[in-house]
């Protein structure tokens, strides 16, 4: 008996060059597996986790970032993450975490340094799974990176970002997804999504956003690779090492 998950392969396209690209995985969830996920996102675990997913507290902190979020565990492990409030199912991690891997295999360990073994397999560490709402006004409208080059903070051991798309382009406007494919300086331009579409990328180097929404609802899922410990110094990102 074939496995729906494991025979379905999503199309795949590098775009951009460098530290500032990231690869388009067209269909990374077939329609049904869609359908699945979007089912456990209106779940009452996962309804009951969001929260405001405001930057800073105070006046001006819906100016750089408007949405709400859950976080959420992969099934059978905890993270020391105090607010994951709920657990993911293990085949969205399997299809997030291929992705996450396949990404790494295509920009290289240089600008996305997971890290190798002895045999050349990468080593990674995951991070709880982050469920975002985007309603009418929300975005992420600041330009920013997932982890920052030479801090100290957990989240600057993120070495690589998937952001997957969970609604139909018909159920909300607005809400692009932006890059800047020049570095922080970079034009601004905007990856097509549509539901079950994801995007794989350096989660230190590429700058990105969400625009503002202007109405119904974008549902997304953006999941995180660390590395596991001191991220490799001098990788030449070869990207033709072996995979498991």
């Amino acid at each position: 008996m074939v496995n729906s998950a494991r025979a379905h392969r999503p199309i795949c396209k590098r775009v951009g060059r460098g530290s500032s690209s990231y690869v388009h995985f067209e269909a990374l969830l077939s329609p049904a597996q869609v359908e699945r996920a979007r089912t456990f996102a209106a779940s009452p675990p996962v309804q009951q986790a969001l929260s405001d997913a405001e930057l800073f507290d105070g006046p001006g902190a819906s100016r750089d970032r408007r949405s709400r979020v859950a976080w959420l565990d992969r099934a059978g492990h905890e993270s020391d993450r105090e607010t994951a409030f709920a657990t993911y199912p293990a085949w969205l991690h399997n299809r997030l975490r291929d992705c996450a891997r396949d990404t790494h295999r295509r920009l290289g360990d240089k600008w996305c340094p997971v890290g190798r073994d002895s045999r050349g397999q990468w080593t990674p560490r995951y991070e709880p799974m982050q469920y975002a709402e985007y309603g009418p006004g929300g975005h992420y409208g600041s330009w920013h990176t997932d982890a920052e080059l030479g801090d100290a903070d957990p989240e600057d051991a993120r070495c690589v970002t998937v952001v997957l798309l969970l609604s139909d382009v018909a159920d909300y406007s607005g809400g692009h997804f932006e890059v800047k494919l020049g570095g922080e300086r970079g034009k601004a331009s905007r990856v097509g999504l549509r539901a079950g579409d994801a995007v794989g990328f350096p989660a230190r180097r590429l700058w990105h956003r969400v625009t503002k929404c202007n109405s119904g609802l974008r549902q997304s899922i953006v999941f995180w690779v660390r590395h596991n410990g001191k991220p490799p110094e001098g990788d030449d990102g070869d990207e033709d090492a072996a995979e498991p």
